[in-house]
């Protein structure tokens, strides 16, 4: 595991699953901590407003209890929103960590399956384009209506986005071609 932190910029070569799936699963907690870190307080905050919100304005708030349940519902709008500029960033964040730590390691590893390093980065785009449309989504949450095109196309291009990453996945857990191929001798 320590020679994938000493090969993060190395993208030659070839690198066997025995060593890259310890090394992926101790790179993927910290990225999720750094993810954590943020919107916990983000929406920890956002919570806060919403409840001094409800109990300066309880005509324009239902709230249902129950064993197990609360639910808490406004009749128009609040002008309360999640600091989404936050959230933001630790997702970006969290997956900027990811990508650094992991990005080297994931094109070594398609090479020994025989594949190129760039198939590692078929998920990106979708990433991207999810973190521009859903922050653009989550700032007109305080808007008097919200565009549910953005709320449509966010979704969609989440469903490509997890297809891609279970694609990746599957690829990463192909076997070693045997013997040298065109990316190196055998790990």
């Amino acid at each position: 595991m320590l020679g994938n932190l000493r090969r993060l910029t190395q993208f030659k070569g070839r690198e066997s699953r025995g060593s890259f799936w310890p090394y992926a699963a101790l790179v993927i907690l910290p990225s999720m901590i750094v993810v954590v870190s943020f919107t916990v307080p983000a929406m920890a905050k956002f919570w806060a407003e919403v409840d001094a919100y409800a109990v300066e304005h309880p005509e324009d708030v239902t709230v249902r209890s129950g064993p197990g349940y609360y639910e808490m519902s406004v009749d128009g709008p609040t002008g309360v929103v999640p600091d989404v500029g936050l959230l933001f960033t630790g997702v970006g964040a969290g997956f900027l960590t990811g990508i650094v730590l992991l990005g080297a390691a994931v094109s070594r590893r398609l090479h020994d399956s025989g594949l190129s390093g760039f198939v590692g980065l078929l998920p990106t785009p979708f990433m991207l384009f999810g973190v521009i449309v859903g922050s653009r989504l989550f700032a007109s949450f305080g808007a008097e209506e919200v565009d549910l095109s953005l709320f449509m196309l966010m979704f969609t291009n989440n469903v490509f986005y997890i297809v891609c990453l279970f694609l990746l996945a599957a690829l990463l857990v192909r076997p070693s071609t045997a013997g040298p191929n065109r990316y190196g001798e055998a790990p």
